[in-house]
């Protein structure tokens, strides 16, 4: 199907829309022996949820207090944020967060967090990160530090000192003044 309907070979019938869906089922298919690993994994079932793919289900607000209706999952996803507390040894009275649609949005939600924490910090990020942060820091209007980061390291006196930006010329990191720091005041 073309990325602009409104232009010739869109599908205009609803039995040309039904052919072209059961063309794009079949391709994805048969590319299951050789999709493996992220974004085209395909060894997960996903069946025993199709039931609820035909109702609204709206996770909406804070994980830990349930809505009116009785449309949301929001017990399986305190069940999932509880067990990544666990593996991050968060303590139990002192939890928050929200299971995300995928990496774009995580991403897009610790920048907004970092923004109001931290508003006049630069955002350095490695040339390997995710796609979608120079779009987040676009989309939030934050200040980006510069070129790509090959190399990162804790500079001395620990993890509360903020980051250090590696030189991307040299096999060692930056230990000169000059090196990029943490500018929010808790380095």
């Amino acid at each position: 199907m073309p990325a602009d309907p409104g232009r010739d070979g869109s599908v205009a019938r609803p039995e040309e829309l039904l052919a072209e869906l059961t063309a794009v089922g079949s391709a994805a298919v048969a590319g299951r022996r050789t999709h493996v690993g992220f974004p085209v994994a395909t060894d997960i079932d996903y069946s025993p949820l199709a039931p609820l793919f035909g109702s609204l289900l709206n996770n909406i607000g804070d994980p830990w207090t349930d809505p009116d209706g009785a449309n949301h999952t929001k017990r399986y996803e305190r069940e999932v944020l509880d067990w990544f507390g666990d593996l991050f040894r968060a303590p139990a009275g002192d939890r928050w967060g929200y299971l995300t649609s995928g990496g774009t949005e995580g991403n897009l939600y610790g920048l907004y967090l970092a923004r109001a924490r931290l508003p006049e910090a630069l955002v350095y990020h490695s040339a390997d990160a995710h796609y979608s942060l120079p779009k987040c820091v676009d989309i939030l209007g934050l200040d980006f530090g510069g070129g790509p980061v090959s190399r990162w390291r804790w500079p001395p006196g620990g993890p509360r000192c903020g980051w250090t930006r590696a030189s991307t010329a040299s096999p060692s990191p930056a230990t000169s003044s000059s090196a990029p720091r943490c500018r929010a005041g808790w380095c």
